[in-house]
């Protein structure tokens, strides 16, 4: 039996993907699980572009493998690309009952200044939306510092936080949710606003809203046994606001509990 887990490990490791450590669908949350004995999971996701003139129409992450351990922590390893590979922390520092849980945390601990799952350093690696002309240019995801706050209402769970690199964009609107705001360039210190709406509808399926300085989303998560899932509409902005030859994304992924 140990065998036979380790072997889906190394496959998931070598040709899967997952959901991030401490995630909702994409941001970061408070509310993770707890547990003073460690728990693993893995799992595989993808995405693909609502038009096939989009410039990434397929994407896959390999695999993103997490634990959770000592009752405050949680770590993930993202396998995005061949090349493209950082890992996440995150540390809830405060939590107690009827009151928001705090959780700090980084993404992106690697080696490159740009990762995503659609390559690294712009123009050719990352989605063609993120890659900004102009003064106010791509925010660079490598060490992508974060706080967020978690709080929960009988079904429903309200998550906002702030942090810097992957969270922060320069988009015709996006622009106004982050502290450049301010000024007429851009900072790769500045920090950008994000929040997600949960409602907990059954165990099988929590609706979700999320924005941060790159994404508009809508989707969905459950649980069935051991195995979580989740189904995504991301980037919606680019319909509200009609952008030219740039495209919403579908994104599907599960992750296993193996531990």
């Amino acid at each position: 039996m140990k065998g036979w887990i380790l072997n889906i490990i190394i496959i998931g490791v070598l040709y899967s993907q997952v959901g991030r450590v401490a995630s909702l669908l994409e941001i970061p949350v408070a509310d993770f699980p707890e547990s003073s004995i460690p728990s693993y999971y893995f799992g595989n996701d993808f995405s693909m572009a609502l038009n096939t003139n989009d410039n990434h129409f397929f994407d896959m992450d390999y695999i993103h493998f997490n634990v959770y351990f000592l009752e405050k922590f949680g770590a993930g390893i993202n396998f995005f690309t061949t090349r493209e590979i950082g890992i996440d922390f995150i540390y809830k520092f405060f939590s107690a009952p009827n009151v928001p849980s705090i959780a700090l945390g980084v993404r992106n601990f690697t080696y490159a200044r740009y990762i995503s799952s659609a390559g690294g350093k712009p123009p050719d690696g990352g989605f063609k939306d993120e890659n900004y002309t102009g003064k106010k240019r791509r925010n660079p995801e490598i060490f992508s510092i974060f706080i967020v706050s978690s709080y929960s209402i009988r079904d429903y769970n309200f998550h906002l936080g702030i942090g810097r690199g992957e969270f922060v964009g320069y988009g015709p609107h996006s622009k106004y949710l982050n502290t450049d705001v301010f000024v007429d360039t851009y900072h790769e210190l500045a920090f950008g606003i994000f929040a997600g709406f949960e409602y907990k509808y059954s165990e099988r399926f929590n609706y979700i809203v999320e924005i941060d300085g790159r994404d508009l989303t809508l989707g969905f998560k459950g649980k069935y046994g051991m195995v979580n899932y989740f189904f995504e509409i991301t980037k919606l902005e680019l319909w509200i606001w009609r952008a030219k030859s740039l495209y919403p994304r579908i994104a599907f992924g599960w992750m296993i509990r193996i531990k």
